[in-house]
């Protein structure tokens, strides 16, 4: 009887991971493997559940068929809700071997063995083949010492193998084209699609480049007959993964190309972006394909002080010749900018600017506070800078020596008003013509109308905003327009019942390291 495996990956709300697909694929590459294991994935929407009871529905699904071998993929996003599973695993089925794999477990590798007695191994890093090896470790056809990536403890002593990582990406076999999965299986959730790995950037923050030494590409073979099947598909939205698309420019266009060649149910693509390093042929092409929903750009804060501490400078010249060229060849493209606050040196004020400057070049923005990552070169220099962070996961900051606490507070009320004025062109064109007429910036207008809300009970705008309709967004607006500057806030008569979250702001969240 074959032995059973399985993966779980517990995703955000509308967004499709792939990681265990390739877990699943390399591993049976090998004829042991595919005779004695019958590996399973099971995916889960781990960020909103609708059910109070969403955790129990989990658990019973995962222990069907009595597993002997269950792994999870760890996120910062997914990681408190699978120690809670394992837990509970672990009494059902104290048999089955758990291991987690994935950034978060890899980046709190020791924290997590000694904590937590439930899991049994960690494999860290890439998981290819150290996911393979592993199998055939249990399956006794090799020593324990031959599991790259593999992290344990003997007689309460840390041990850690060396790590191994997949030399040439096409030895993966492929998902789709490959029979290891259906696109049509997915439904309209957001599918994560890669083509490289690694990130020739440094960034402190950022785990990218830690998880992946040096860059290695898919080859373009291999990427057009994944595509092939993926533009045949029902799928509405592909995400490309890479950390930065762009990075081989020629590469990249001639990906673009296929994609607008056989693209003839118009699936939405998007990816992010170094602005600094795109050509005018890129630009141009991007911007004639209008199956390019938005592009995401890495801009993080204007203060030249912050983006050296975080080994990130710009060329912020060549930045913005660069908005004003996509701007210029498109009048549909969504252009987000990321921006972090709370990051090392920086203000509040740096951060009101950062807003007013994006937002002041027709661009949207993804925002959010600095997480702390474990295993970042920023989480060694949290005392350095006075970062203070919430050891929880994701992990935000709560106030560094040069953004307080109170700053924080002053920024939520920002951050609540600009998701309202980002996800509604109504309200955003009324927004507009109030800045206009009283000769405000955008963050002062932003914080002004926060501000109102919050010290009028209206705490919704800063958490669960997604919720509201609009019409009680519109009261509110008018109310809060009015009372700070005595006059009537534009208003239309809607018809849509909720306000619609654009996807691209979902899959931002996801693709965060």
């Amino acid at each position: 009887m074959k032995k059973i495996v399985k993966l779980i990956a517990l995703n955000p709300e509308n967004v499709h991971n792939t990681s265990t697909y390739l877990l699943k694929a390399y591993a049976e590459k090998n004829e042991i493997i595919r005779k004695e294991c019958d590996i399973k994935l099971q995916f889960f929407n781990s960020i909103y559940p609708m059910q109070s009871n969403a955790e129990e529905i989990y658990l019973q699904q995962i222990v069907e068929n009595n597993p002997e071998i269950i792994g999870f993929s760890t996120y910062c996003w997914n990681i408190e809700i699978i120690l809670r599973l394992i837990r509970k695993l672990k009494k059902i089925l104290p048999m089955s071997l758990i291991f987690l794999g994935g950034p978060e477990a890899t980046g709190r590798k020791e924290e997590l063995l000694y904590a937590y007695s439930e899991i049994d191994c960690v494999l860290a890093g890439e998981g290819e083949i150290a996911f393979q090896k592993f199998l055939l470790f249990v399956l006794d056809k090799i020593s324990i010492a031959n599991v790259p990536n593999l992290i344990w403890k003997d007689n309460n002593k840390l041990i850690e193998n060396p790590h191994e990582s997949v030399a040439t990406l096409d030895d993966i076999p492929m998902i789709f084209s490959g029979g290891v999965a259906n696109p049509n299986d997915i439904g309209h959730s957001l599918y994560s699609f890669e083509t490289k790995r690694g990130c020739e950037y440094k960034c402190t923050y950022c785990l990218h480049h830690k998880g992946f030494h040096e860059i290695r590409e898919f080859s373009l073979e291999y990427v057009f007959s994944e595509l092939q099947v993926l533009l045949k598909s029902d799928l509405k939205y592909i995400w490309i993964i890479d950390p930065c698309f762009n990075e081989n420019e020629k590469r990249s266009i001639q990906i673009l190309d296929y994609i607008d060649k056989y693209n003839y149910k118009n699936i939405e693509f998007g990816f992010e972006i170094r602005n600094e390093t795109m050509s005018q042929e890129f630009i141009k092409k991007v911007c004639s394909m209008k199956c390019i929903r938005f592009i995401a750009i890495g801009l993080q804060t204007l203060s030249k002080k912050t983006l050296r501490a975080i080994n990130r400078e710009s060329d912020m010249e060549k930045f913005n010749r660069n908005i004003e060229l996509l701007r210029k060849y498109s009048d549909t493209l969504v252009i987000h900018v990321d921006l972090i606050y709370g990051l090392p040196f920086q203000t509040l004020e740096d951060y009101k600017q950062s807003i007013d400057y994006v937002l002041e070049m027709g661009c949207q923005i993804f925002f959010q506070p600095l997480k702390v990552l474990p295993g970042t070169e920023l989480a060694a220099q949290t005392k350095v800078y006075g970062i203070k962070y919430d050891t929880n996961p994701p992990y935000s900051v709560l106030e560094t020596n040069d953004f307080s606490f109170n700053d924080m507070h002053n920024a939520l009320l920002i951050n609540g008003v600009l998701n309202i004025f980002q996800c509604d062109s109504q309200i955003r064109k009324g927004m507009e013509k109030i800045k206009k007429e009283e000769g405000v910036s955008y963050s002062k207008l932003f914080f002004q109308i926060g501000k109102y809300l919050w010290e009028n009970g209206q705490k919704e705008y800063f958490s669960n905003y997604y919720k509201m309709t609009l019409s009680k967004i519109e009261t509110d607006l008018v109310d809060a327009v009015f009372a700070i500057y005595n006059r009537k806030f534009p208003v239309n008569n809607y018809n849509s019942k909720y306000v619609q979250l654009d996807w691209g702001s979902i899959a931002m969240q996801i693709v965060m390291p």
